[in-house]
């Protein structure tokens, strides 16, 4: 799974769709039967794109947490994880295949679930 930023493509779904549909009003306004298919084609491919853009604008972030039994993080990279009595904590998985507290080297032994940490904020 990527985990990307969709506003870009968002965005350029609805720039695509809407240019679509421009192209189209000419090709609509034609009195020329080829013409006017292809306007209509255009105006089509407008509204599937400016659809997919407003389902990926209302749709739901997905899960990000991975089940720590089936699927481990690369090693020695700091992740957020879920253990089953202490809630989230910041780790990494050890090279020895140890579960360890991001900065005292704590092994956990009960660890449920882990997820990426999210990107830090961009500097305004």
């Amino acid at each position: 799974m990527k985990l990307v930023d969709v506003e870009p493509i968002i965005a350029a779904w609805k720039t695509v769709g809407v240019d679509k549909k421009n192209e189209a009003k000419s090709f609509l306004d034609s009195k020329n039967f080829i013409v006017y298919i292809q306007g209509q084609i255009r105006n089509s491919i407008g509204d599937v794109f400016l659809d997919l853009a407003n389902v990926l604008e209302k749709s739901e972030p997905a899960n990000i947490w991975f089940d720590a039994k089936k699927v481990l993080p690369e090693k020695d990279k700091e992740v957020l994880v879920k253990r089953e009595k202490f809630g989230i904590e910041i780790a990494f998985l050890s090279y020895d295949g140890l579960w360890q507290e991001h900065d005292e080297y704590i092994v956990f032994g009960d660890v449920t679930h882990w997820a990426y940490l999210p990107e830090p904020p961009k500097e305004v």
